[in-house]
Protein backbone atom coordinates (compact mmCIF):
# COMPACT_ATOMS: atom_id res chain seq x y z
CA UNK A 1 0.00 0.00 0.00
CA UNK A 2 2.82 2.11 0.92
CA UNK A 3 3.77 1.76 -2.97
CA UNK A 4 0.85 2.33 -4.20
CA UNK A 5 0.44 5.43 -2.66
CA UNK A 6 4.00 6.66 -3.57
CA UNK A 7 3.08 6.39 -6.94
CA UNK A 8 -0.48 7.92 -6.43
CA UNK A 9 1.20 11.00 -5.15
CA UNK A 10 4.03 10.49 -8.44
CA UNK A 11 1.39 10.71 -10.63
CA UNK A 12 -1.11 13.39 -9.45
CA UNK A 13 1.97 16.04 -9.09
CA UNK A 14 3.00 15.12 -12.45
CA UNK A 15 -0.62 15.71 -13.87
CA UNK A 16 -0.71 18.87 -11.77
CA UNK A 17 2.60 19.88 -13.08
CA UNK A 18 1.69 19.62 -16.51
CA UNK A 19 -0.78 21.64 -16.52
CA UNK A 20 0.94 25.12 -14.19
CA UNK A 21 2.26 27.36 -17.39
CA UNK A 22 5.66 27.81 -16.59
CA UNK A 23 6.63 28.55 -20.06
CA UNK A 24 9.68 25.98 -19.85
CA UNK A 25 8.67 24.29 -22.69
CA UNK A 26 8.24 27.60 -25.48
CA UNK A 27 11.42 27.36 -27.62
CA UNK A 28 13.38 30.14 -27.43
CA UNK A 29 15.37 31.11 -30.56
CA UNK A 30 18.29 31.50 -29.89
CA UNK A 31 18.49 29.24 -26.95
CA UNK A 32 20.88 31.13 -25.06
CA UNK A 33 20.60 33.81 -22.64
CA UNK A 34 18.87 37.15 -22.86
CA UNK A 35 16.24 36.01 -25.71
CA UNK A 36 12.53 36.54 -26.22
CA UNK A 37 9.91 34.44 -27.64
CA UNK A 38 8.46 36.20 -30.55
CA UNK A 39 6.10 35.05 -32.75
CA UNK A 40 6.47 36.51 -37.02
CA UNK A 41 2.82 37.32 -36.40
CA UNK A 42 -0.53 37.85 -34.48
CA UNK A 43 -1.05 34.86 -32.83
CA UNK A 44 -0.64 32.86 -30.14
CA UNK A 45 1.65 30.22 -28.22
CA UNK A 46 0.80 27.47 -25.40
CA UNK A 47 2.46 26.76 -21.89
CA UNK A 48 0.37 24.37 -19.58
CA UNK A 49 -3.33 24.43 -20.82
CA UNK A 50 -3.71 27.86 -21.75
CA UNK A 51 -2.83 29.57 -24.20
CA UNK A 52 -1.26 33.23 -24.73
CA UNK A 53 -1.76 35.93 -27.06
CA UNK A 54 0.99 37.69 -28.82
CA UNK A 55 -0.03 40.77 -31.21
CA UNK A 56 2.80 41.58 -33.63
CA UNK A 57 2.79 45.47 -34.93
CA UNK A 58 4.86 46.08 -38.16
CA UNK A 59 3.02 49.33 -39.34
CA UNK A 60 5.51 51.43 -37.83
CA UNK A 61 8.59 50.50 -39.68
CA UNK A 62 10.31 48.72 -36.62
CA UNK A 63 7.92 46.04 -35.31
CA UNK A 64 6.47 46.42 -31.88
CA UNK A 65 5.13 43.09 -29.66
CA UNK A 66 2.04 43.13 -27.35
CA UNK A 67 0.91 41.02 -25.19
CA UNK A 68 2.59 38.01 -23.88
CA UNK A 69 6.16 37.57 -24.98
CA UNK A 70 8.63 34.77 -23.16
CA UNK A 71 11.91 35.86 -22.07
CA UNK A 72 14.97 34.18 -20.28
CA UNK A 73 16.49 37.21 -19.93
CA UNK A 74 18.99 37.66 -16.95
CA UNK A 75 20.11 40.81 -17.63
CA UNK A 76 18.68 43.48 -14.87
CA UNK A 77 20.66 46.67 -16.19
CA UNK A 78 17.83 48.87 -17.82
CA UNK A 79 19.38 51.23 -20.76
CA UNK A 80 16.66 51.58 -22.84
CA UNK A 81 13.11 50.37 -24.40
CA UNK A 82 14.94 47.75 -25.78
CA UNK A 83 15.65 46.25 -22.30
CA UNK A 84 11.48 45.47 -21.89
CA UNK A 85 12.32 42.08 -21.31
CA UNK A 86 14.37 41.91 -18.17
CA UNK A 87 12.32 40.71 -14.49
CA UNK A 88 13.56 42.68 -11.53
CA UNK A 89 16.24 40.34 -10.14
CA UNK A 90 16.96 38.82 -13.23
CA UNK A 91 15.52 34.99 -12.40
CA UNK A 92 12.34 33.19 -13.31
CA UNK A 93 10.58 32.25 -10.57
CA UNK A 94 11.01 28.38 -11.32
CA UNK A 95 13.32 27.00 -14.43
CA UNK A 96 14.58 29.51 -17.09
CA UNK A 97 11.76 30.93 -18.85
CA UNK A 98 8.64 33.89 -17.98
CA UNK A 99 6.73 36.15 -19.61
CA UNK A 100 6.36 39.76 -20.05
CA UNK A 101 3.00 41.24 -20.79
CA UNK A 102 2.58 44.59 -22.27
CA UNK A 103 -0.77 46.29 -22.68
CA UNK A 104 -2.43 46.16 -26.58
CA UNK A 105 -4.22 48.67 -27.95
CA UNK A 106 -5.40 46.10 -30.95
CA UNK A 107 -6.62 42.90 -28.99
CA UNK A 108 -4.93 39.80 -28.88
CA UNK A 109 -3.51 39.87 -25.23
CA UNK A 110 -5.24 37.67 -23.44
CA UNK A 111 -5.01 33.98 -21.34
CA UNK A 112 -7.37 31.48 -22.71
CA UNK A 113 -8.13 27.96 -22.25
CA UNK A 114 -10.27 25.10 -23.77
CA UNK A 115 -12.81 24.68 -21.37
CA UNK A 116 -14.03 26.44 -18.32
CA UNK A 117 -11.09 26.50 -15.90
CA UNK A 118 -10.77 27.81 -11.91
CA UNK A 119 -7.39 29.20 -11.63
CA UNK A 120 -5.39 28.94 -8.06
CA UNK A 121 -2.85 31.97 -9.11
CA UNK A 122 0.22 32.93 -10.59
CA UNK A 123 3.75 34.77 -9.75
CA UNK A 124 4.06 38.59 -10.85
CA UNK A 125 6.95 41.04 -11.01
CA UNK A 126 8.20 43.92 -12.32
CA UNK A 127 10.14 44.57 -15.11
CA UNK A 128 13.14 46.60 -15.28
CA UNK A 129 11.52 49.37 -17.56
CA UNK A 130 9.20 49.78 -15.02
CA UNK A 131 11.19 49.98 -12.47
CA UNK A 132 13.84 52.40 -14.21
CA UNK A 133 10.48 54.90 -14.18
CA UNK A 134 9.63 54.59 -10.64
CA UNK A 135 13.16 54.78 -9.75
CA UNK A 136 15.03 57.66 -12.17
CA UNK A 137 11.30 58.83 -14.01
CA UNK A 138 13.03 56.88 -17.09
CA UNK A 139 11.11 57.59 -20.85
CA UNK A 140 7.31 58.61 -20.26
CA UNK A 141 7.02 58.94 -16.61
CA UNK A 142 8.13 62.41 -15.60
CA UNK A 143 10.81 61.90 -12.57
CA UNK A 144 11.02 59.49 -9.49
CA UNK A 145 8.01 58.33 -7.87
CA UNK A 146 6.65 59.63 -4.98
CA UNK A 147 5.03 58.31 -2.27
CA UNK A 148 2.10 59.11 -3.05
CA UNK A 149 2.55 57.49 -6.84
CA UNK A 150 0.83 54.22 -7.56
CA UNK A 151 0.46 51.43 -10.21
CA UNK A 152 -2.42 49.17 -10.04
CA UNK A 153 -2.28 45.75 -12.12
CA UNK A 154 -6.19 44.17 -12.95
CA UNK A 155 -6.93 40.63 -13.76
CA UNK A 156 -10.09 40.20 -15.24
CA UNK A 157 -11.81 36.67 -15.11
CA UNK A 158 -13.94 36.39 -18.17
CA UNK A 159 -16.40 33.71 -18.38
CA UNK A 160 -17.58 33.79 -22.45
CA UNK A 161 -18.64 36.95 -23.28
CA UNK A 162 -19.38 38.08 -19.38
CA UNK A 163 -16.46 39.42 -16.89
CA UNK A 164 -17.40 37.63 -13.70
CA UNK A 165 -14.70 38.63 -11.42
CA UNK A 166 -11.73 40.92 -10.83
CA UNK A 167 -8.59 40.76 -9.01
CA UNK A 168 -6.45 43.70 -8.15
CA UNK A 169 -2.87 43.83 -7.32
CA UNK A 170 -0.45 46.80 -6.29
CA UNK A 171 2.76 47.04 -8.75
CA UNK A 172 3.65 49.58 -6.85
CA UNK A 173 2.72 51.65 -3.87
CA UNK A 174 3.32 54.16 -1.16
CA UNK A 175 6.75 54.56 -1.82
CA UNK A 176 7.59 50.41 -2.48
CA UNK A 177 7.25 47.99 -5.39
CA UNK A 178 7.33 44.52 -6.11
CA UNK A 179 10.90 43.37 -6.79
CA UNK A 180 10.16 40.04 -5.96
CA UNK A 181 8.20 36.91 -7.64
CA UNK A 182 4.88 37.20 -5.55
CA UNK A 183 2.48 35.32 -5.52
CA UNK A 184 -1.07 36.01 -7.01
CA UNK A 185 -4.48 34.45 -5.27
CA UNK A 186 -7.21 34.08 -8.59
CA UNK A 187 -9.44 31.91 -6.78
CA UNK A 188 -11.83 34.18 -5.92
CA UNK A 189 -12.79 34.88 -9.97
CA UNK A 190 -14.20 30.99 -10.17
CA UNK A 191 -14.25 29.33 -13.44
CA UNK A 192 -13.41 31.29 -16.25
CA UNK A 193 -12.64 30.62 -19.98
CA UNK A 194 -10.21 33.73 -20.06
CA UNK A 195 -8.07 35.97 -18.26
CA UNK A 196 -7.79 39.58 -19.05
CA UNK A 197 -5.86 42.32 -17.84
CA UNK A 198 -5.60 45.88 -17.22
CA UNK A 199 -3.08 48.88 -15.99
CA UNK A 200 -3.65 52.22 -14.46
CA UNK A 201 -2.01 54.58 -12.22
CA UNK A 202 -1.24 57.97 -10.75
CA UNK A 203 0.85 59.40 -13.72
CA UNK A 204 -1.21 60.66 -16.75
CA UNK A 205 -0.11 63.72 -19.31
CA UNK A 206 -1.96 65.01 -22.16
CA UNK A 207 -1.84 61.27 -24.12
CA UNK A 208 -2.72 59.15 -21.34
CA UNK A 209 -0.99 57.10 -18.71
CA UNK A 210 2.83 58.05 -19.08
CA UNK A 211 3.70 54.66 -16.90
CA UNK A 212 4.94 51.91 -19.25
CA UNK A 213 2.39 49.13 -18.86
CA UNK A 214 4.73 46.03 -18.38
CA UNK A 215 4.61 43.21 -16.06
CA UNK A 216 6.14 39.95 -15.93
CA UNK A 217 4.32 36.48 -15.13
CA UNK A 218 5.10 32.63 -14.22
CA UNK A 219 3.64 29.55 -12.92
CA UNK A 220 0.07 30.54 -14.10
CA UNK A 221 -1.62 27.64 -11.73
CA UNK A 222 -4.71 26.09 -12.93
CA UNK A 223 -7.20 24.44 -9.34
CA UNK A 224 -6.82 20.97 -9.66
CA UNK A 225 -9.62 19.33 -6.63
CA UNK A 226 -7.25 16.92 -4.50
CA UNK A 227 -9.12 13.18 -4.42
CA UNK A 228 -11.70 12.67 -2.05
CA UNK A 229 -10.92 9.85 0.61
CA UNK A 230 -13.14 6.80 0.92
CA UNK A 231 -13.42 4.90 4.16
CA UNK A 232 -14.95 1.28 4.79
CA UNK A 233 -16.24 -0.51 7.69
CA UNK A 234 -17.35 -4.00 8.25
CA UNK A 235 -17.45 -6.79 10.69
CA UNK A 236 -13.56 -8.09 9.77
CA UNK A 237 -13.03 -11.52 10.70
CA UNK A 238 -16.37 -11.44 12.33
CA UNK A 239 -15.69 -9.32 14.82
CA UNK A 240 -15.78 -5.52 15.77
CA UNK A 241 -17.01 -3.29 13.17
CA UNK A 242 -13.97 -0.94 12.37
CA UNK A 243 -13.59 1.75 9.57
CA UNK A 244 -10.60 1.31 7.17
CA UNK A 245 -9.32 3.49 5.01
CA UNK A 246 -9.04 2.52 1.14
CA UNK A 247 -6.65 2.93 -1.37
CA UNK A 248 -7.12 5.63 -4.53
CA UNK A 249 -5.97 3.54 -7.53
CA UNK A 250 -4.18 5.59 -10.31
CA UNK A 251 -7.09 6.37 -12.37
CA UNK A 252 -8.47 8.94 -9.47
CA UNK A 253 -11.39 7.12 -9.28
CA UNK A 254 -11.06 3.73 -7.97
CA UNK A 255 -10.92 3.16 -4.36
CA UNK A 256 -9.51 0.02 -2.97
CA UNK A 257 -9.40 -2.58 0.33
CA UNK A 258 -8.18 -5.31 0.81
CA UNK A 259 -9.83 -7.18 3.86
CA UNK A 260 -11.53 -10.75 4.62
CA UNK A 261 -14.80 -11.00 4.21
CA UNK A 262 -17.24 -10.48 7.63
CA UNK A 263 -20.18 -12.45 6.14
CA UNK A 264 -22.16 -9.35 5.91
CA UNK A 265 -22.34 -6.04 3.58
CA UNK A 266 -19.60 -2.91 3.74
CA UNK A 267 -20.27 0.64 4.78
CA UNK A 268 -18.89 2.99 2.50
CA UNK A 269 -18.43 6.56 3.24
CA UNK A 270 -15.91 9.81 2.49
CA UNK A 271 -15.33 9.92 6.46
CA UNK A 272 -14.94 7.14 8.88
CA UNK A 273 -18.42 7.93 10.54
CA UNK A 274 -21.80 6.18 9.97
CA UNK A 275 -23.72 9.52 9.13
CA UNK A 276 -24.66 9.08 5.54
CA UNK A 277 -22.63 6.11 5.00
CA UNK A 278 -23.70 4.24 1.96
CA UNK A 279 -24.00 0.52 2.67
CA UNK A 280 -23.36 -2.42 0.37
CA UNK A 281 -25.49 -5.93 1.22
CA UNK A 282 -22.54 -8.28 0.19
CA UNK A 283 -24.26 -10.93 2.46
CA UNK A 284 -23.39 -14.75 2.63
CA UNK A 285 -27.13 -15.43 1.60
CA UNK A 286 -27.03 -13.51 -1.33
CA UNK A 287 -24.22 -15.56 -2.46
CA UNK A 288 -26.00 -18.65 -1.07
CA UNK A 289 -28.46 -17.98 -3.30
CA UNK A 290 -26.81 -17.44 -6.45
CA UNK A 291 -25.26 -20.84 -5.65
CA UNK A 292 -21.70 -19.54 -4.13
CA UNK A 293 -20.73 -20.37 -0.24
CA UNK A 294 -18.07 -18.14 1.03
CA UNK A 295 -17.08 -18.11 4.43
CA UNK A 296 -16.05 -15.24 7.33
CA UNK A 297 -12.86 -14.62 6.99
CA UNK A 298 -12.28 -15.48 3.58
CA UNK A 299 -9.83 -13.14 1.77
CA UNK A 300 -12.05 -10.32 -0.33
CA UNK A 301 -10.65 -7.27 -2.39
CA UNK A 302 -13.63 -4.37 -2.36
CA UNK A 303 -12.66 -2.04 -4.87
CA UNK A 304 -15.17 1.06 -5.19
CA UNK A 305 -15.75 3.34 -7.82
CA UNK A 306 -16.88 6.63 -7.02
CA UNK A 307 -18.21 7.98 -10.12
CA UNK A 308 -20.40 4.84 -10.72
CA UNK A 309 -21.05 4.61 -6.64
CA UNK A 310 -20.85 0.85 -7.11
CA UNK A 311 -18.68 -1.81 -5.38
CA UNK A 312 -16.91 -5.01 -6.77
CA UNK A 313 -15.95 -8.11 -4.45
CA UNK A 314 -13.18 -10.34 -5.54
CA UNK A 315 -12.81 -13.70 -3.50
CA UNK A 316 -9.20 -14.41 -3.75
CA UNK A 317 -8.24 -18.34 -4.51
CA UNK A 318 -11.91 -19.43 -4.99
CA UNK A 319 -13.43 -21.32 -7.86
CA UNK A 320 -16.58 -20.68 -9.05
CA UNK A 321 -16.88 -17.16 -8.25
CA UNK A 322 -14.24 -14.26 -9.45
CA UNK A 323 -16.48 -11.15 -8.68
CA UNK A 324 -19.57 -9.65 -7.91
CA UNK A 325 -20.48 -5.90 -8.73
CA UNK A 326 -23.10 -4.58 -6.83
CA UNK A 327 -25.35 -1.39 -6.84
CA UNK A 328 -27.85 0.11 -6.10
CA UNK A 329 -30.19 1.56 -7.95
CA UNK A 330 -34.14 2.25 -7.58
CA UNK A 331 -34.38 0.17 -3.91
CA UNK A 332 -33.19 -2.88 -5.36
CA UNK A 333 -29.89 -3.94 -5.94
CA UNK A 334 -28.46 -4.79 -9.43
CA UNK A 335 -25.72 -7.91 -8.93
CA UNK A 336 -22.98 -9.04 -11.67
CA UNK A 337 -21.40 -12.26 -10.86
CA UNK A 338 -19.41 -13.81 -13.83
CA UNK A 339 -21.13 -12.10 -16.46
CA UNK A 340 -24.47 -12.69 -15.45
CA UNK A 341 -27.09 -10.28 -14.02
CA UNK A 342 -29.08 -10.88 -11.14
CA UNK A 343 -31.64 -8.36 -9.53
CA UNK A 344 -32.42 -8.84 -5.49
CA UNK A 345 -35.16 -7.04 -4.15
CA UNK A 346 -36.71 -7.89 -0.89
CA UNK A 347 -35.12 -10.40 0.12
CA UNK A 348 -35.71 -12.37 -3.21
CA UNK A 349 -32.89 -13.31 -6.25
CA UNK A 350 -33.95 -12.95 -9.52
CA UNK A 351 -32.26 -13.99 -12.51
CA UNK A 352 -32.25 -11.68 -15.58
CA UNK A 353 -35.42 -12.35 -17.13
CA UNK A 354 -37.18 -11.73 -13.59
CA UNK A 355 -37.18 -15.17 -12.77
CA UNK A 356 -37.10 -16.10 -8.93
CA UNK A 357 -33.88 -18.17 -8.14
Amino acid sequence: MKKLSFLLCMFLAVNMYAQVADFEEVAITPAQANSAYLLDSTGTFTSGICQFGQYVDTAWGPTYYYGFVVSNHTDTIFASSEDAYQVVGGQAHSGNNYAVWYSSWYGNDRVTVTEETEFDGFYVNNNTYMQASIVDGFGLTDGAFTATDWVKLTIYGINGTDTVGQVDVDLAKDGSYIQTWTWVDLSELGAVTALAFGMDGSRYNTYGLEIPTYFCMDDLTPHVDEPATYFIKNNWNGGNWTWQQMELAEDGITYTYQGVFGGTGVNINTEADDSEALWFPIDQWHFTALGYEPAAGDEILFEYDSQESTITATFKGKSGLETITIKNENNSLKVMMNGQLYIIRDGKTYNACGVEM
